[in-house]
């Protein structure tokens, strides 16, 4: 049927499978049922074939000549999306499957697994069934909000976040920190620093030593008002040094102080040294002391 003017058909048109209803001047863009009895659009020209096909199971593809080789729509039953022919994206009954690279400004989800790979966040909350060496950044918030670290071995203890439960590094028990009391519990030896001689240069003798340790005073104490806006409890009776006056002495053992710069404190461990070097000092007093009396 060839006409320059409109054809009208009551009973509409009917044309046998693999024959198109084409137009354009070139007859690229084109309307036919393919031999798989689905029904396509398709446009043959520059654009390599791009077709949409409507099969049957309520299915909608489109790619090249109609085939799901770019996205494919199924009605009740999600959608795939792929990058040269290759499936990237698909939803799925618990949600999205992506295969390769997700990047995104900004995603929330309430699941992620990823199997043999790095997750790199700005701010992230999860568990991970192995995770190997991960380095965690806690939030800049108060002593009092829920920020910690959960690691569990084969036979995993009850734990829980929160002000004032201990977060379990082990399930031993081995490693505990009471987060509303800023207590850590460790069952076993402490080896921090380095104690080998090999390491060391520039070694010089702690001179004076009696005299420093008779000028620093023992004493116990109870934390101020300032001190419990710190997150320290005024209620407990503590027993220590004034900082002050240690680093006047001995300003090697003293360092800002973790709950704020604007304070210091002391390592009493490095206080060792001194001692032991002020004992030496009163114990040759005590020779020469026994030396005058035995010569008299």
């Amino acid at each position: 049927v060839t006409s320059k003017d409109l054809i009208y058909a009551d009973e509409g048109f009917r044309l046998a499978q693999n024959k198109d209803l084409a137009m354009g001047s070139e007859h690229k863009f084109k309307i036919f049922e393919n031999t798989d009895g689905n029904g396509t659009i398709k446009h043959g020209g520059d654009s390599g074939n791009l077709g949409i096909t409507v099969k049957a199971g309520n299915t909608i593809s489109f790619g090249s000549n109609g085939t799901a080789n770019a996205a494919q729509f199924t009605a009740g039953s999600g959608c795939k999306l792929k990058f040269g022919g290759n499936k990237k994206l698909e939803t799925v009954t618990g949600g999205v499957t992506v295969t390769g690279t997700l990047t995104a400004d900004d995603i929330t989800v309430d699941n992620v697994t990823i199997n043999d790979n790095t997750v790199t966040a700005t701010n992230f909350s999860g568990t991970a069934t192995q995770a190997n060496k991960p380095r965690i950044t806690g939030a800049n918030t108060a002593l009092n909000k829920n920020v910690g670290i959960i690691c569990l071995d084969e036979t995993p203890e009850n734990a829980t976040t929160g002000s004032g439960t201990y977060q379990d590094l082990k399930a031993t028990a081995g490693l505990r920190f009471n987060l509303k009391d800023s207590i850590l519990k460790i069952n076993g030896d402490i080896i921090a620093f380095a104690s080998d001689e090999r390491l060391k240069t520039n070694i010089s003798p702690i001179t004076e030593a009696l005299s420093k340790v008779k000028s620093i005073d023992g004493f116990t104490y109870n934390f101020n008002d300032t001190a419990k806006e710190l997150g320290f409890d005024t209620e407990v009776d503590y027993v220590g040094v004034s900082a002050q006056k240690v680093q006047k002495v001995l300003p090697e053992v003293v360092r800002p102080a973790p709950s704020s710069d604007d304070y210091i404190t002391v390592q009493y461990e490095k206080l060792v040294p001194l001692l032991i070097e002020a004992i030496k000092e009163l114990s040759d007093k005590v020779d020469d002391l026994e030396q005058k009396l035995s010569d008299k």
